[in-house]
């Protein structure tokens, strides 16, 4: 699976450990390790199909991950102004046909990448429910297939303590919202499904 990787990727790999009950699977999987990408959690698995032998893996996502965030904050501010925007690696492979090059807008387009956004606003609108349509409505135009959350944290305190370490599980780092919607874009031709906290 190392030399999958590194072939694809043109990369040297290390193994970290083997993930997942594979007992009685036909695949095997792998955590692994790249000097490039400072990162837990790359996965490549080997899957038998009769006499074939396949190779998927998440890689991709991690060689993205800056971009997508810098590029859905680009969209983000337009419409909320000054924000934190993460993109969540999913635990996961992805099909076997995803080239090692693909733009992240191909990456965004796809409904299997799952791709799950947290943004966090600095400032509160009059109108939350606008902006929140306006930004689903941005993406949409891209035809991106996303989900994931916006939250107004209740104070310029809570804000702060949002980093890229704790983004996903930020109420044990002590963060209060004031105001969250949980979105998800699943077909570019409907509308954005939404649930408001409040």
């Amino acid at each position: 699976m190392l030399e999958y990787m590194e072939q694809k990727y043109e990369t040297a790999f290390t193994k970290q450990e083997s993930y997942g009950g594979q007992f009685g699977k036909n695949y095997s999987m792998l955590k692994v390790r790249c000097s490039e990408v400072k990162a837990d959690g790359i996965l490549v698995r080997k899957v038998w199909e009769g006499s074939k032998v396949i190779y998927q893996d998440n890689y991709l996502a991690y060689l993205l991950k800056e971009q997508i965030e810098e590029h859905i904050k680009e969209l983000a501010e337009q419409v909320f102004g000054a924000c934190k925007v993460f993109y969540k690696i999913p635990e996961m492979v992805f099909p076997i046909e995803t080239s090692a090059d693909m733009k992240i807008e191909d990456l965004l387009k796809s409904s299997w990448a799952m791709v799950r956004i947290y943004l966090y606003i600095k400032e509160s609108p009059l109108d939350k429910k606008k902006c929140v349509k306006k930004f689903c409505m941005l993406l949409q135009e891209k035809e991106y297939l996303a989900g994931g959350l916006i939250s107004w944290p209740l104070d310029g305190e809570n804000y702060q303590k949002i980093t890229g370490d704790n983004f996903i599980r930020a109420a044990y780092a002590g963060y209060q919202y004031g105001t969250e919607v949980i979105f998800s874009l699943k077909d570019k031709n409907a509308s954005a499904h939404l649930k408001w906290k409040e």
